[in-house]
């Protein structure tokens, strides 16, 4: 930080890490919007978080060793998918397209995501796993948690497990949010695996 030759290190908490990781086509709609709110003096405080306001595209965080994050849905009647692709820099779904977390990306990469009005996980190939019971996340206040421990991904919705999905084969795993309307989401927790 500063500028040269008064500069000094930073301590970055795995949010604000998180954030400087992030992808997604800047410049589509003018009224896009993300924000790192810091939380408290202490580092990674529980009240820090990204906040998401895009609309129609895959944002996707550049880094391969998260084990989990954790997304709260910020305004009612939000309709976004949560999950996975196989590599952090992706080509965006075409505006407008139905395509989602879920199906493969233009450049041919997998991904898998949890839709918010159903709990129903897709998965690359066309695959669905319906919740096995009424679930959802898309009301304000509700929160998503997908954990990876190898290749297998566990998906939690307001703190109850839903289903987990075997992702073998893929050549990286990176967390991905697909947003439809410009509704806000909130990344509110993650964890790296430092092994």
């Amino acid at each position: 930080m500063g500028e040269a030759p008064d500069v000094y290190p930073k301590r970055m908490s795995y949010l604000e890490q998180l954030s400087s990781r992030m992808h997604w086509v800047e410049n589509r709609d003018a009224d896009d919007s993300w924000t790192y709110f810091e939380g408290g003096r202490k580092l990674n405080d529980h009240r820090e978080y990204i906040e998401l306001c895009i609309r129609d595209q895959v944002v996707t965080f550049n880094w391969p060793n998260v084990k989990s994050f954790t997304v709260e849905t910020d305004e009612t009647f939000n309709a976004y998918h949560v999950g996975w692709v196989e590599s952090g820099l992706i080509n965006n779904f075409a505006p407008g397209s139905s395509d989602t977390l879920g199906d493969d990306t233009k450049g041919g990469h997998k991904t898998s995501g949890m839709f918010s009005g159903s709990g129903t996980i897709s998965l690359s190939g066309g695959l669905q796993l319906p919740a096995g019971f009424t679930t959802d996340f898309f009301d304000e206040g509700d929160t998503v948690r997908v954990e990876r421990d190898g290749e297998t991904v566990t998906y939690y919705v307001n703190g109850v497990l839903v289903n987990s999905v075997d992702l073998s084969g893929w050549a990286g795993y990176y967390p991905a949010i697909d947003l439809g309307d410009r509704l806000c989401v909130r990344v509110t927790d993650v964890e790296f695996d430092h092994s």
